[in-house]
């Protein structure tokens, strides 16, 4: 999880070699840093996506790098690099003037608080005070 500005907020789901996994997610909150200077050969950080999409490129750019920087070391142990993510998260998205997840948390929690796993028996969509039907099951 990571909120590279006021308008956003990253959280990606990993699977795969906890190597590779954990460097991305270091690689990642580094590259937010606004005293590291990025190379020109590496890609933008979060701060510069303009869309959710960009943002899965940028850390699937740094996935892939990760991964062949990895790959050898791994293959000599016996194992593979390879890691997948899943990202998700809004990028300057608006409903009704509010982000989609204030409509359903508290605004006091902190990121963490507000971002960690839990079971919700409320949905995350505001839903005006009507008669909304429970979902359908066949």
């Amino acid at each position: 999880m990571f909120q590279p500005g006021s308008d956003r907020l990253l959280v990606f789901l990993a699977a795969g070699n906890p190597a590779t996994v954990q460097t991305v997610d270091n690689r990642v909150h580094r590259d937010l840093d606004p005293e590291t200077e990025a190379k020109e050969s590496e890609p933008k950080d979060a701060r510069s996506c303009l869309h959710l999409f960009e943002a899965a490129e940028y850390v699937g750019q740094v996935s892939v790098a990760v991964q062949q920087k990895l790959a050898a070391a791994m293959q000599q142990a016996g194992t593979s690099a390879e890691a997948s993510f899943i990202l998700g998260g809004p990028i300057g998205e608006s409903k009704d003037g509010k982000p989609p997840l204030d409509n359903g948390w508290p605004t006091k929690l902190s990121l963490e608080d507000q971002t960690s796993p839990r079971l919700t028996p409320t949905p995350l969509r505001h839903c005006p005070p009507c008669h909304c039907p429970p979902p359908f099951h066949p």
